[in-house]
This record gives structure tokens, C-alpha cells and sequence, in this order.
């Protein structure tokens, strides 16, 4: 026994620093946790143990303890942080998901990798795009935030997300015309109206349907959706001094709603990473429009 809750606290201290739901395991030891799992009182003797050794089993516990859930979750990790890292970045396609696990109540572990040549060689061997975010589910690994959101709602149904088919293309395009508009670096350029016009849509859809998109309860269409939103209006409010306009009372309930949640609010980062993660991505000035 003590032998298995040494692995596990060295597991959860270092492999996994975010398995957060087996944290009731505690070591029988005043032994510091980074020395535990290779050094194990054991008997009177000391053994030590493989990384990969360490890695099996810890998964085989925690498995045991989320009863036979194995989901880790690989997002985007802040911009100098390493990989893997502890600390997550701004990618709001990786949000969309770990919203999804938090509204469906699923065990998970998140692991942030970060962009660029960075990734470790074990994730590139599953994943050679080297994209995120990636979903390993046991053995399993799932590309694709919509193809991940899929096998979450199909395999684990018990909390549904889906979106009704009549409603998955309401909202798709307000990402693409904020980007457009946003990479113009121009705060008068044509794309705004475009990007208005995608808002306009969206507001009337919800005063009609809302106050989510599908109806009363939020689906993954508006688990998609709200990263981007927050996105948009976080690095235009910054760059081109851009607001949603206030007569669409709709969409900012909507906003509010769902920013509100405390699934939003735990996978949320922070305003500065994300102006700064846009100007990197798309060479922006400090300001376009004052």
C-alpha cells in the first residue's frame, strides 16, 4: 500500500501536476514526494523504478479513482513556459474543451504544450501535426476540437452537449470575420462591417431563440463560441478601440451568461496573455486605433 501511494504522490507531484481528483491519496512517509517514487521504503529495502514504470501506474490509480476514466487534455501552455507545462496559454479552441469536461463533469488532466519547435518528441510520435488541442483518452488520441467534442458527447452521455442540428451553423463565421478584421490593422477597414453584420445575425438569432443559442440551456455550439467572443472582444477593445454595439442586448446577455459560468471562469486566461498572443500571431503595433 505504501508502495502504490508513493507512485501515486509522485505521479501527482510531477507527471501529472494537474490530477486534481486524486489528490485524497496521501503518502505514509515524511520522505519529500519528488524522492518517493524511486526511493520507497519497501520492506527494509530501497528499490527504484522507471519513469514509464511510474507513468503506468499512476494512470492505473487514477483510473481506479475516476472509475476507469482516463481523459487528458493537451491546450496551448503560456509562451515561455515549457513543455510540458503547468501553465496554460490562450488558445480558445483548447478552452472549448476543457469547458466541455467541466460542464459534462468528466475527471481529466491538463497538460499545456507550447507553440513552435518546443514539443517534447513523445507528443509529436502521437500527434505529428503538432497541434492542439489533443485529447488522449486511454490509449485513444483525438484531434480536432469539433472531432474531440464529438467523442465526448458519443462516449460519455450521461451530461449532453450536442448542439440540435438546426442550430450548428448559427454563429460559425463571427471567428473568421474577426480575425479578418483584426489582421487588416486597420480600424476603417471593410471587414468590420462584415464582422458587424456576423454580430447582427448572431443578436437577432438570440432575441428570437435565446437566451443560448439552441434554446434555454447552452450546448457546445455555445461552449465554442464564448472563447472566440471573449477573444474578439478583448484584443479589438485593445487594438482598434472596438465594441459590440450596445443596441445588440441580446448578444451581451449572452456574453454575460456564459462568461459567468464557472467553467468559463476557471478555463479562462488572462486579457494580457491574449492581446499579446494576437500581436504575436498577426505582427500588430501596440495600438491601431486610439
Amino acid at each position: 500500500m505504501l508502495l502504490h501511494k508513493a507512485l501515486l504522490t509522485r505521479a501527482s507531484a510531477t507527471l501529472c501536476p494537474s490530477f486534481t481528483y486524486v489528490t485524497k491519496f496521501r503518502a505514509s512517509t515524511q520522505e519529500p514526494a519528488t524522492r518517493l517514487a524511486f526511493r520507497v521504503p519497501f520492506q527494509g529495502d530501497k528499490v527504484r523504478f522507471s519513469q514509464a514504470y511510474v507513468t503506468r501506474k499512476a494512470r492505473t490509480y487514477a483510473m481506479a479513482a475516476n472509475a476507469g476514466i482516463d481523459l487528458e487534455v493537451f491546450g496551448k501552455a503560456k509562451s515561455g513556459s515549457g513543455s510540458p507545462s503547468k501553465e496554460r496559454g490562450d488558445c480558445p479552441f483548447s478552452q472549448r474543451i476543457y469547458i466541455e469536461l467541466e460542464e459534462k463533469k468528466l475527471p481529466y488532466t491538463a497538460t499545456y504544450i507550447e507553440e513552435g519547435d518546443n514539443k517534447p518528441d513523445w507528443f509529436m510520435e502521437k500527434n505529428p501535426e503538432g497541434l492542439v488541442p489533443v485529447l488522449r483518452d486511454g490509449e485513444n488520441w483525438i484531434q480536432d476540437s469539433d472531432k474531440i467534442a464529438e467523442h465526448l458527447d458519443k462516449k460519455y452521455p450521461e451530461i449532453s452537449l450536442a448542439t440540435p442540428r438546426e442550430f450548428k451553423e448559427v454563429g460559425i463565421n463571427i471567428f473568421q470575420a474577426f480575425t479578418s478584421y483584426l489582421k487588416s490593422k486597420n480600424a476603417d477597414d471593410q471587414s468590420k462591417e462584415e464582422l458587424l453584420k456576423e454580430l447582427a445575425a448572431l443578436n437577432e438569432h438570440l432575441k428570437t431563440k435565446g437566451p443560448y443559442i439552441a434554446g434555454k440551456d447552452p450546448t457546445d455550439s455555445d461552449y465554442a463560441l464564448i472563447p472566440k467572443l471573449h477573444h474578439m472582444t478583448v484584443s479589438l477593445a485593445h487594438y482598434m478601440n472596438f465594441k459590440i454595439p450596445a443596441e445588440f442586448t441580446a448578444l451581451h446577455k449572452y456574453i454575460e451568461l456564459l462568461e459567468g459560468r464557472p467553467s468559463f471562469q476557471k478555463t479562462n486566461s488572462p486579457d494580457e496573455m491574449i492581446i499579446e498572443g494576437w500581436q504575436k500571431k498577426f505582427s500588430l503595433p501596440d495600438r491601431v486605433a486610439t
